[in-house]
């Protein structure tokens, strides 16, 4: 019981951990000048990139360079 008991609260903190960086990236994309009702897009992109680029170092250069480069690839989503 115990077990299930630690479990399912490891879980309600992963959980918790993933709105967390969600609501990270949101702020990440609302300064990098995206209009709000991007944002699912945004983050879903942001999403595959990552997988594409799996193998480079996970830092926040290379998270800027991806903001960046979703931001210059879409640029209809950002604020002039």
């Amino acid at each position: 019981m115990s077990e299930n008991r630690n479990l399912k609260a490891l879980q309600d903190e992963i959980k918790q951990l993933e709105l967390e960086v969600l609501d990270m990236f949101a702020v990440c994309f609302h300064f990098a000048g995206l209009n709000e009702q991007h944002l699912e897009d945004a983050i879903a992109l942001y999403h595959s990139k990552i997988d594409e680029n799996s193998q480079d170092e996970y830092d926040s250069k290379n998270i800027i360079a991806l903001i960046e480069e979703i931001k210059s690839e879409n640029q209809h989503w950002f604020k002039d």
